[in-house]
């Protein structure tokens, strides 16, 4: 490679990057998802509403406090899904292959060959993202045919993925015939093979024939478009490389004007034409380049590479004033990138990154980043879209919230230690009350008078003793009739005809007797009723005894267990608030190093840019006072 070729490290960075790495952390469940199950358990309905809403953390902590209290009572299996989902996307991968793993090991219940699919689907992307690309490897070739039409795509792009990682290419290149003739995620697979062939010697010709067939896509989808360009960008550097210009102008060409590789095709358009010695050609995409405000180094390169084609067409003096314009804009952009580097180790920095109102969950990561200081989209945009960047941002977030919420939860403690205190007071106030109460002794006399009672209605049940059950006016009747039995028997030895009235008496004392007889099966029955209702007021009475004693007993205990669990609760607190510091202190210096280490790489590619414009001006400058 000679010394006018030095953009060939664009095409280097770009084929070892590989493909887009677009695995997207789905839970167990999707909100658009035609196969609904249906949902048995309340608490995770509820769970699975914060879900939909975006809010992971209430869903989270929903499902692990229906799991502690068992308030999830049915067979679904889809709750522990939903939860090593969620654990996955908040990276928490010990989390997620724990309950992924239990799901897929318990023996006990026969689960569905479609929740055993989703938790290995699930447990595979937990070992990607863990770099256990073995594991995961196993995992998705465990999964049977019973996922969705995307997600079976994307497991087949996992798939592909692994093998590349693993260097199995034969393997990669048997997946990307699996993949539906439409899916997006057979293009990424295409690009990731194409990428990792063409590095190789024997399978340069076959990865150019890929990308060849990326850059051939007749498609409106915004991202096919975007894989598109890179795939023809990649065979516009690679023609460069094979010193093929006229092919390299072909694909450069293909590029959209206004798509995400359009600088760097400007740039290799350049180039290619600087190859052919078409100078004049060259330098048109170059000022095209350079006329932009973009920060990133293709249009930096370009302000360099200008200079050199008026040298090669002898325009001295406007290949000085390229360098002069270069050079300027070099310092300019060394200023700007030196204030970025105080800005990024100020406090402004951090707080710029923490959410302004962290409410009851955290804030997704884009409304953050975006309000950040204009020169970190100037000159690290590149950092700031990249997955390392925004994970990162995004884990601070989650401990910032985390953070918040322990902070929340001490500053309750005092009130819990108030109620319970005031609960005391009052169970006090009511204990005097209560125990000074005479009614209470009367439960004890009512039990014994119904005891009496049953033990009587037993003996006049047992005898028939159906006397024993008159009303008070029978009774009343019965001392009538006989009392007028006492007077008969006295007239009887006067002589007198009393024949009627002894009728008359014999008559009404049968109809009274017979009409007590009759009615004693349903006076017994009245009576044995009402002695049951009495029975079962005793007994409650003697519950609500019982549970007042046990009350009276166990309250100052369960007082003093209260006081100890609050307690316990915010030491608990405090030791987590400890971590939670020292995991917001990591986070942000870790933000701040990884920033600083983009600004660094990017301010010394300007610096290098700058130096070689000083020594190319001052080279150009010798030569002309050479000539004079």
């Amino acid at each position: 490679m000679n010394s006018n070729m030095r953009h060939f490290h664009f095409i280097k960075a770009l084929l070892k990057a590989g493909a887009l790495s677009l695995l997207v952390l789905t839970s167990g469940l999707r909100a658009d998802q035609k196969n609904l199950h249906q949902v048995q358990d309340l608490d995770y309905g509820v769970s699975l509403f914060h879900f939909y809403q975006q809010n992971y953390f209430s869903a989270i902590t929903d499902l692990l406090v229906a799991d502690h209290y068992q308030r999830i009572k049915s067979e679904d299996k889809n709750p522990y899904l939903l939860l090593g989902g969620l654990y996955l996307s908040y990276h928490l991968h010990n989390k997620s292959s724990e309950v992924l793993q239990g799901l897929l090991d318990d023996e006990e219940t026969n689960i569905s060959n479609e929740i055993r699919d989703r938790a290995w689907y699930l447990l595979a992307k937990d070992y990607f993202r863990n770099n256990l690309f073995s594991d995961a490897k196993k995992a998705l070739l465990k999964i049977s045919d019973t996922l969705n039409q995307e997600d079976e795509e994307e497991k087949l792009y996992l798939l592909n993925t692994v093998y590349l990682k693993e260097q199995d290419v034969n393997k990669a290149k048997e997946v990307l015939d699996e993949f539906s003739d439409e899916s997006i995620w057979k293009v990424y697979a295409k690009y990731n093979t194409a990428s990792f062939l063409v590095q190789t010697e024997e399978g340069a010709d076959e990865g150019h024939r890929l990308f060849d067939e990326i850059s051939s896509i007749q498609s409106e989808n915004p991202e096919k478009l975007i894989i598109q360009d890179k795939a023809s960008l990649a065979l516009g550097y690679l023609s460069l490389k094979n010193e093929d210009s006229e092919a390299a102008l072909e694909y450069f060409n293909n590029i959209r004007i206004d798509g995400t590789e359009t600088n760097k095709a400007l740039l290799g358009l350049g180039w290619a034409r600087y190859r052919e010695k078409e100078f004049a050609k060259a330098i048109i995409p170059w000022m095209s380049l350079a006329s932009k405000t973009a920060s990133e180094l293709t249009v930096q390169e370009a302000l360099i590479s200008i200079p050199y084609a008026f040298e090669k067409m002898r325009i001295d003096e406007q290949a000085m004033l390229q360098y002069e314009l270069a050079i300027h804009s070099y310092k300019y952009q060394l200023s700007e990138t030196l204030q970025l580097h105080k800005f990024i180790k100020s406090p402004d920095f951090i707080k710029q990154l923490s959410a302004g109102n962290l409410g009851n969950e955290s804030m997704p990561v884009e409304s953050v980043i975006k309000k950040i200081n204009p020169l970190m989209t100037t000159y690290l945009l590149s950092l700031m879209t990249s997955d390392e960047f925004q994970e990162a941002v995004s884990t601070y977030q989650q401990v910032k919230h985390l953070k918040y919420r322990l902070d929340h939860w001490k500053s309750g403690v005092p009130a819990l230690q108030m109620i319970l205190q005031e609960k005391r007071k009052t169970y006090k106030n009511k204990l005097a009350k209560t125990m000074g109460d005479s009614n209470l002794g009367k439960v004890e006399t009512l039990s014994k008078r119904k005891d009496k009672l049953e033990r009587e209605l037993g003996e006049i049940e047992s005898k028939e003793a159906f006397l024993e059950l008159v009303t008070d006016d029978e009774v009343v009747q019965l001392e009538l009739l006989k009392d007028n039995n006492k007077r008969l028997k006295a007239l009887r030895g006067s002589g007198e005809d009393i024949t009627e009235q002894e009728n008359k008496q014999r008559l009404l004392n049968g109809l009274l007797t017979w009409k007590i007889k009759t009615e004693y099966p349903i006076r017994i029955w009245a009576a044995k009723k009402e002695l049951i209702q009495l029975s079962r007021a005793v007994a409650d009475m003697k519950k609500s005894m019982i549970s007042l004693k046990s009350s009276w007993t166990s309250a100052p205990q369960d007082f003093s267990q209260f006081d100890r669990r609050i307690a316990n609760k915010e030491k608990q607190i405090q030791n987590l608030s400890k971590k939670v510091q020292k995991a917001v202190v990591r986070q942000e210096k870790h933000l701040r190093s990884m920033t600083l280490h983009a600004l660094k790489l990017h301010r010394n590619q300007i610096k290098l840019y700058h130096d070689r414009a000083l020594f190319a001006k001052a080279r150009l400058y010798d030569s002309l006072m050479a000539v004079k």
